[in-house]
C-alpha cells in the first residue's frame, strides 16, 4: 500500500484496487511493482527502493526484541529488515494478497518467527497492543478521505507506547502540488499533516539537525551518487517532495511530531 500508482484511475474501492494490484504484481521479483509504481522500467522502481531504505536507515537501526508495527506493509519489505535485526514485527495490510505475500517472503527469509501479518484497515486498526516503533512509508497519502485519514492517525497514536516513536515516510511538498494528485493519491502539503496531527491532540517537536539523516537532504545526495548522470537531473528534482520524513514520539505530554 504505497507510494505512487502510474495507472490510469481506478473504478472501484481502494481496497480492492490495491488488492488486483497485489495479484497482478506481488509475486514478481522483489513485489516492487505491487508497492511502488507500476507501468515504469523496473530500474524506476529499484531507485525508488533505495532511496526509501536511505532515508529509513537511521529508523531502521533498531535493538533485539524492540516491537514494530509497520503499517501498510505491502509485501513485507521493511518487516524482513526489522526482523533480521531481531525485532518482533506486525505488519499490517487490508490487501490478503499482500499480506499472503508478505507472510511467505518472511519464511523464505527465515524471520517469520520473529512477524505477525493482519489484514486490517488502518482506519480501524486493532493490533492488541502498543510498539515502540511504528513505521508508515507512502501509506497516509493513499487515504483520501479527511474522516479516515484522521481516524488512522488516531489509531496510530494509539498503538504507540509511552515512549515510542512514529516514523512516516510521506509525499509532504512545502506547498499543494494539485497536478500530483490522482483518485488513488494525494500530495498533501507538509503542513496540512503537522495540521492533523495538531488537531489529533498530538504536540509538535522537532528533530535535532545531526538526526535528520533520513530527510531529503540527505536522499538527494545518497541518490544522486548512486543512478547515472542522465537520471540525477530528473531524480533529484523529484526528491525535493518525495523524501519528507517524520517522526512522533510519545510522552506524558502526548504525541510529539517531528518532522
Amino acid at each position: 500500500m504505497t507510494s505512487t500508482a502510474t495507472s490510469t484511475a481506478p473504478s472501484h474501492p481502494p481496497q480492492a484496487y490495491w488488492e488486483e494490484r497485489a495479484q497482478r504484481f506481488a509475486v514478481e521479483g522483489e513485489g516492487l511493482a505491487a508497492v511502488c509504481s507500476y507501468g515504469m522500467p523496473a530500474f524506476y522502481n529499484r531507485v525508488i527502493d533505495l532511496s526509501q531504505r536511505l532515508a529509513l536507515a537511521p529508523w531502521l537501526r533498531v535493538r533485539p526484541g524492540t516491537s514494530v508495527l509497520d503499517v501498510g506493509c505491502g509485501v513485507g519489505r521493511w518487516c524482513r529488515e526489522l526482523a533480521r535485526r531481531g525485532a518482533r514485527v506486525t505488519g499490517v495490510d487490508f490487501s490478503p494478497t499482500m499480506i499472503a505475500e508478505a507472510r511467505r517472503r518472511a519464511a523464505a527469509r527465515g524471520v517469520l518467527a520473529r512477524c505477525r501479518f493482519l489484514v486490517q484497515d488502518l482506519a480501524h486498526l486493532d493490533a492488541g497492543e502498543q510498539f515502540d516503533l511504528i513505521l508508515g512509508v507512502t501509506v497516509l497519502q493513499h487515504i483520501l478521505e479527511r474522516q479516515a485519514l484522521r481516524a488512522a492517525v488516531r489509531r496510530l497514536a494509539d498503538h504507540l507506547s509511552e515512549a515510542g516513536r512514529l516514523v512516516l515516510l510521506e509525499v509532504a511538498p512545502e506547498r499543494s502540488i494539485g497536478s500530483c494528485d490522482s483518485p488513488i493519491f494525494q500530495a498533501r502539503p507538509r503542513s496540512d499533516y503537522l495540521r492533523l496531527f495538531a488537531e489529533c491532540g498530538q504536540s509538535a517537536g522537532s528533530i535535532p539537525r545531526h538526526s535528520r539523516s533520513g530527510c531529503g537532504r540527505i536522499c538527494r545526495g545518497s541518490r544522486a551518487r548512486c543512478v547515472p548522470r542522465r537520471w540525477r537531473s530528473r531524480l533529484s528534482f523529484r526528491s525535493r517532495w518525495t523524501c519528507s520524513l517524520g517522526a512522533a514520539r510519545s510522552s506524558g505530554r502526548g504525541t510529539q511530531y517531528s518532522s
